[in-house]
């Protein structure tokens, strides 16, 4: 299945970052593009209001579009609305996680964004990844040194279920007042992840980050 890259402007190690493939959409969320052109990768598409990007409009080789600095979008929410209209469905969404905390807690909410729109999003950050399940099921592959954890992003998610962890969950209350889904690990050859209802924040998170 062909992505949709976003690129915002958080810092982000870019070694861990896929060369897009062909059929693949490249988005730049204003300084964004920075963190490509070590890369040289080039986007289809620039767009934000220019506030962290370092250069000008006008030296763009692709698609530019400008907003204006006072909007209720962010940049990357702008972005994920354009890539949506023009019929993307699958996302992955890099340099939006560890720089400004307000701005790490807008793209969750982004996540969640996606879902309420038929699409699915990734945070991407080194080897922390962090997405977001509705009803429906996920499987994590075991990774050595790497914690797996749920949370709640709505009130509640009142069916959960976690097999292949060190500790289960057998068709669990999951709430947002309680973390009771954080920091297991896979002692499996994979993690399997099932959600009644509700949404589900699945943030996957190298021990050594801790």
């Amino acid at each position: 299945m062909s992505v949709c890259y976003i690129i915002g402007s958080a810092p982000f190690c870019t070694e861990w970052f896929p060369r897009p493939q062909q059929g693949d959409y490249v988005i730049c969320a204003d300084g964004g593009y920075d963190h490509l052109l070590p890369l040289g990768i080039s986007p289809d598409l620039v767009i934000g209001d220019f506030d962290s990007a370092s250069k000008i409009e006008d030296s763009y080789p692709c698609e530019v579009i400008r907003l204006l600095p006072e909007k209720d979008d962010t940049d990357t929410l702008s972005a994920i609305k354009t890539a949506l209209s023009r019929g993307w469905r699958e996302f992955s969404l890099y340099g939006m996680l560890g720089g400004r905390l307000d701005h790490t807690v807008a793209n969750l909410q982004l996540l969640s964004y996606l879902l309420d729109h038929q699409a699915q999003g990734t945070l991407f950050s080194g080897r922390t990844r962090v997405t977001m399940l509705g009803t429906g099921r996920l499987i994590f592959p075991k990774e050595e040194e790497c914690y797996l954890s749920v949370f709640s992003f709505t009130d509640v998610c009142p069916d959960v279920t976690l097999r292949g962890v060190k500790y289960p969950l057998k068709h669990a209350r999951v709430d947002s007042s309680y973390p009771i889904g954080v920091s297991n690990e896979i002692i499996s050859p994979q993690a399997e992840i099932l959600n009644n209802g509700g949404k589900l924040l699945v943030i996957q998170t190298p021990k050594e980050s801790l």
